[in-house]
């Protein structure tokens, strides 16, 4: 058992990601599934007292539901990507949790592979990601390609190998970027604004059961509107996600993906 627990440290964005991304071919975008799995929604639990989000052992983790939701590989997705065609289903279980103030998504799945190398030949790392448009309450007015350029999407990405998850925003394949700070301001006495790459997480690959179990941290305000979804109790959000397995090759549009589900916030 690997257990890798992340303080609450900005690290630089590693651009060589950028590529990773939840991109779709049009026809399935064209579907707007309503989440193609066990559930299509989930509920993420306000929770006063939350002692650590980064403990899986914490409380508050036994105080939420879990939601399943089935990640699919499709035909289509597979020969755009250049691989041969399949068909493939994985169970992802998500759970979330907030106190007003931070905000943890847990993610466990079964991978009997631990990657967490990256080469420029033939070894690839496990990852997943959470996208979920910009905007009023993350409506869901965009393409699941990574948003549109009107509608653009703040996506959390983690990935094995890395020191720190991603905090990227998109509009549109190929316009990937690291969410920026908001600008320094004239005071030379006023505090530096947050970092924008304000994401925290554990990670741990169960060599017994074959199993990832992933938490991923950020504060509920955004650090800039225009970049990061601010996450508000009481509201509604459209998310998708993401599944890479490196032991089976799989990097950039080669994945597992969701459809469109419903996020509550309590």
């Amino acid at each position: 058992m690997r257990t890798y627990l992340i303080n609450r440290l900005a690290v630089p964005l590693s651009v060589g990601l950028t590529c990773a991304c939840l991109s779709l071919p049009a026809n399935v975008n064209a579907a707007k599934p309503d989440g193609g799995g066990t559930d299509n929604s989930m509920i993420v639990s306000y929770i006063m007292d939350i002692g650590d989000g980064l403990d899986p052992d914490d409380s508050a983790w036994n105080n939420t539901p879990a939601s399943q939701f089935n990640l699919k590989h499709l035909d289509a997705q597979d020969t755009a990507c250049g691989y041969a065609d399949g068909y493939e289903e994985r169970l992802l279980q998500v759970k979330g949790v907030h106190d007003g103030t931070y905000i943890y998504f847990r993610f466990e799945w079964d991978d009997p592979n631990e990657s967490v190398e990256v080469d420029d030949t033939n070894k690839y790392a496990d990852g997943i990601a959470l996208q979920i448009p910009l905007g009023a309450e993350g409506n869901r007015n965009t393409t699941i390609q990574m948003g549109s350029q009107n509608n653009p999407v703040n996506i959390l990405f983690w990935r094995a190998d890395l020191a720190q998850p991603q905090n990227i925003v998109a509009g549109g394949i190929g316009t990937v970027h690291p969410t920026e700070a908001a600008p320094l301001g004239d005071d030379p006495d006023e505090p530096p604004p947050p970092p924008s790459q304000n994401i925290v997480h554990y990670q741990n690959w169960d060599e017994g059961e074959g199993r990832w179990t992933v938490i991923m941290g950020r504060p509920m305000v955004a650090v800039t509107a225009a970049t990061q979804v601010q996450f508000t109790p009481g509201s509604s959000y459209g998310a998708v996600f993401g599944n890479w397995e490196g032991s089976d090759f799989e990097r950039n549009g080669h994945k597992a993906i969701s459809g469109w589900i419903n996020m509550d916030l309590e």
